[in-house]
This record gives structure tokens, C-alpha cells and sequence, in this order.
């Protein structure tokens, strides 16, 4: 019963964390307008003949294309520290453990309070606009 109740509890954390990071946004508006910008300019010229050349804008992520924990790390990969990255890893699989019952990932070792953590360093992190690997 004890391990059931740990067990929702880190289940709700990864929830909660998800709608968070969702609603933290992005620079992508920016970005999208200087992609925009640039196939637009005189230099677009020279990229006529590439495939998706006019749809460039939209290969930049958006708030909606953060869905899940695997949508952040993938997103993140100049921001997390190989460590941090480490432990996402670690949290996706021990959630997709949880909530597949045991037929997919693997339990982690991190605990509840070892998650909040990981949690709070990505979003200070991201809040921080750290734009190397910290």
C-alpha cells in the first residue's frame, strides 16, 4: 500500500511537470520569425532548389510540441548537463514502468524528493536561458 501511494505520487509529479513546462513557452515565435525573415531575404535565393525551403518555420518547436517528458529532453539538449540528462532519462523510464504496469521502462532508483529536484533544476535552468550544457 505504501509503495501504491509512492508510487502515484511520482505519477502526479511527472503529470504536474508536464502541464508546467508546457506553459513555461518558448522563444519559438522569435525563432520563427527570424527562419521567416531569412527565406524571405535575397539569401533564400540560393535555397529554392532544398526541399521544405518554404515551410522552415515550421520545423520550429512550439509550446505545442511539448507533450510529454521525451518531447522535453529532446528539446533540451544544449540545456541539460549529461547528468541531468541522465536522470530525465532515468524518470521517463521509471514513469512508462509505472504506467504501463510493468511491461515497459524500468523502476528508478531516484526517489520522490531526488524527481522534484531534477524538476526544479530543468525549469531553473530554462528560466535561467542557460545556453550551453551547465
Amino acid at each position: 500500500m505504501k509503495q501504491s501511494l509512492i508510487n502515484y505520487c511520482i505519477l502526479e509529479l511527472i503529470a504536474n511537470f508536464d502541464v508546467i513546462f508546457a506553459k513555461v513557452g518558448n522563444a519559438s515565435g522569435e525563432i520563427r520569425s527570424v527562419v521567416a525573415g531569412e527565406i524571405r531575404s535575397v539569401v533564400a535565393e540560393k535555397y529554392k532548389a532544398r526541399p521544405f525551403y518554404r515551410d522552415g518555420g515550421a520545423f520550429v518547436k512550439t509550446h505545442r510540441d511539448i507533450g510529454n517528458l521525451a518531447d522535453v529532453k529532446a528539446l533540451l539538449p544544449n540545456t541539460l548537463s549529461s547528468e541531468l540528462s541522465k536522470q530525465l532519462s532515468e524518470i521517463i523510464r521509471h514513469r512508462n514502468w509505472l504506467a504501463h504496469g510493468g511491461r515497459i521502462g524500468e523502476p528508478s532508483s531516484l526517489n520522490i524528493d531526488e524527481i522534484y529536484s531534477t524538476f526544479q533544476e530543468i525549469l531553473d535552468r530554462v528560466r535561467n536561458g542557460c545556453n550551453k550544457k551547465c
